[in-house]
């Protein structure tokens, strides 16, 4: 009636397999009762407390720090054990006895080999992790940074099922829409579908792998490419594919190089008598010239404005659909950190802690009674 940890640990441990299909299935039995939406799901990520102290992390930064106050910890004792051979200023100043001191210094002398092997492996791979080697140090809301993992999730739009969840070291969402959308079609088992996300996930690479698998993204557009504060950033200027031009925010073109070097995966456009007589330098750039890259994948990124431009309805139902499973899994099933290491292991906690969240989610929607009828069935 009460199972020791180890029992629940070797459950997750021995059953990655069957967690998975049960996570699957669950979601196909929600889907017979139509309770699934198989056409539209928005997408997110936060970030998980890795099973990784800060203690078992080790940079080339911080290990320089801590050779510093190792080294220093060593002197100090150095110079005590040679008050200690005085024996007034040792009866006046040494509270510790000389063999104390011995002890001391070895200790650090220990720690400061160590520090210097674990500088060695990560002068050749770089950062390392020795608890769980695929968790990452990931900023947080509040400012801070964490070792974490980072959890993605599709939640479908009709009653806020989770139907796909993946765990990734990247820290940042920049190149996942692509996985976890791909992963709710799947599971859906549908033909097309629309993948609602934040401006994290904006990429024009990601959004040409969508479009090839037949999922339209709605995903609205960073503000960057300026560098004149409060000005004219890259979504000021208007793409006329026609003429192959940048329209400025002064109605002046910005035309691509006469003769541009092939093979280039991004061109840039500029126009420097334009820039020279604008009385609105100030607002766009810092030096002489403004210039607008096109890069390889922007026709894709062209066509996700004009969709995420005519469909601002379906992106206001966002949060409303990714951000609270979350919050529950969060704050009231006490999900806030994984007990096990690796990527394979804490995406089947993940998909545990999601299967419960969408159990807990059909009973408030058909009753406890329903539910196990339809688990029956």
């Amino acid at each position: 009636m009460k199972p020791d940890f180890k029992t629940i640990a070797n459950f997750r441990k021995d059953n990655k397999r069957a967690i998975k299909g049960a996570f699957r299935r669950f979601s196909m039995i929600c889907a017979e009762l139509g309770l699934i939406s198989r056409e539209v799901v928005a997408v997110d990520g936060s970030k998980f407390r890795a099973c990784n102290s800060r203690t078992r992390y080790h940079s080339k930064g911080k290990l320089a720090e801590k050779m510093k106050y190792y080294t220093e910890a060593a002197e100090k004792y150095m110079n005590l054990l040679d008050q200690s051979d005085d024996e007034d200023a040792g009866s006046s100043q040494v509270r510790l006895s000389r063999q104390e001191l011995l002890e001391k210094l070895d200790k650090i002398q220990k720690r400061i080999s160590t520090l210097e092997e674990i500088s060695e492996r990560v002068a050749e791979e770089g950062t390392i992790y020795l608890t769980d080697p695929d968790a990452r140090l990931m900023r947080t809301h509040n400012g801070g940074g964490d070792i974490s993992h980072n959890v993605q999730i599709a939640v479908e739009a009709a009653n806020h099922f989770v139907v796909a969840v993946d765990v990734t070291s990247d820290a940042v969402d920049y190149a996942q829409i692509h996985n976890i959308a791909s992963k709710a079609k799947e599971e859906l088992q549908s033909e097309s579908m629309i993948a609602i996300a934040d401006r994290g996930y904006y990429s024009g690479e990601q959004f040409a792998k969508c479009k090839e698998d037949e999922i339209q993204v709605i995903a609205p557009k960073p503000d960057r490419g300026g560098d004149a504060e409060g000005g004219y950033t890259k979504t000021y200027f208007q793409y006329d594919r026609e003429k192959d031009v940048y329209i400025c925010p002064q109605g002046q073109e910005l035309k691509p190089p006469k003769n541009p070097r092939s093979k280039l995966p991004q061109v840039r456009y500029s126009n420097l008598a334009a820039c020279r007589d604008c009385k609105a330098k100030h607002l766009c750039v810092k030096g002489k010239l403004r210039v607008v890259t096109r890069r390889e994948y922007d026709d894709f990124a062209d066509e996700v404005d004009a969709f995420t431009a005519a469909n601002k309805d379906l992106y206001s139902m966002r949060k409303e659909l990714v951000e609270h499973p979350f919050g529950t899994v969060k704050r009231a099933l006490g999900f806030t950190h994984f007990l096990t290491r690796g990527t394979e292991n804490v995406q089947t906690e993940s998909l545990l802690h999601f299967l419960a969240y969408n159990m807990k989610r059909l009973i408030n929607i058909v009753s406890v009674e329903k539910m196990r009828v339809a688990l029956q069935g």
